[in-house]
């Protein structure tokens, strides 16, 4: 059970109750509105593990389809069905998963840096959307992706940076994974070294924009910051040693802008940028000083600012 709930929290709540019943036309505009944003949230943080195509060949991670079956379905109220997957996103465990068998085919899902209300917004989408249906995929998804996927131009260039730098995570977060499937830890850091870089290049040409992932306290020295990186990042880990949930910004540059979005740390990245008396293994730790010897990418706790995402966009 969610403890705190925000407003919009509330108003996707009361999305589940609209859906289900008659809708006036505002009814109607907050509903899509609603299951725009879980799209959306799908799109940057989940397809790139958790296929929409419920026929497709098995991935990394089960399908949305299956995830759907599992925490209930339509076979729960809608209400049960949010509170289930906020259970388990919110914090996952073996204990909050109703997907044992998944656990122990894929391993357990890192804790994803996602909002109460983008969790909400993702079990709406998810609870009334016919994903279970056989043609569902081939006949409806580029539908979808027209209906929901506002282009950056349409977005503000805050959220236009984030959604540039969602979408290379999404990618570089489904190489990683099927790094470590084939070979651990260790042969993420070779993927790390050789390929990085070299998919964030990409995207950045295909996306038409700059994108860099920089920190003060960097493996790669290709990572590194300039002055006005290093003084977001100090200002947003003060934030955050406040309780301050850290947020991106955005400076001006003539006819350009850059943006800056925080990356925490969770449990997946501990395997490598963690303690290395408890998250990192001696063999893990050999590979990284054989590739980085001068590296300072470790140390880092659960929920804490590891780096950031820079992202040059023209305005």
């Amino acid at each position: 059970m969610i403890s705190k709930i925000s407003i919009r929290s509330i108003l996707v709540v009361l999305l589940f109750a609209v859906l289900g019943c008659g809708r006036t036309g505002q009814q109607e505009a907050a509903a899509e509105a609603d299951l725009q944003a879980g799209f959306q949230v799908l799109e940057t943080s989940c397809f790139s593990c958790h296929s929409p195509d419920d026929q497709a060949a098995m991935g990394i991670a089960p399908s949305l389809a299956a995830i759907k079956a599992a925490y209930g379905g339509k076979a729960t109220s809608p209400e049960q069905f949010r509170n289930h997957l906020a259970a388990f996103l919110l914090s996952p465990s073996p204990e909050t998963s109703r997907m044992p068998e998944a656990i122990a085919q894929y391993g357990l899902m890192p804790k994803m840096s996602l909002s109460e209300e983008e969790v909400a917004a993702v079990a709406a989408y998810l609870y009334f959307t016919p994903l279970e249906k056989r043609d569902w995929y081939a006949q409806h998804f580029a539908t979808e992706q027209e209906r929901f996927h506002a282009s950056e131009q349409e977005l503000p260039q805050l959220e236009q940076g984030l959604h540039l730098a969602m979408a290379t995570k999404a990618v570089l977060g489904k190489n990683l994974l099927q790094a470590i499937q084939a070979g651990g830890p260790e042969h993420a850091v070779d993927f790390c070294s050789t390929r990085a870089l070299v998919l964030t290049d990409s995207m950045g040409r295909e996306l038409h924009a700059g994108i860099r992932r920089v920190s003060d306290r960097n493996r790669n020295p290709a990572n590194a910051v300039n002055a006005a990186e290093l003084a977001y990042i100090q200002d947003t880990r003060s934030r955050m040693e406040q309780g301050e949930k850290p947020l991106g910004q955005v400076q001006q540059h003539g006819d350009s802008v850059t943006g800056f979005y925080p990356i925490v740390m969770d449990a997946l990245c501990l395997q490598c940028h963690g303690s290395r008396e408890t998250d990192i293994s001696p063999s893990t730790w050999n590979t990284i000083q054989a590739r980085y010897p001068e590296d300072r990418a470790f140390g880092f706790a659960l929920g804490e600012l590891r780096g950031i995402w820079v992202v040059d966009m023209k305005r």
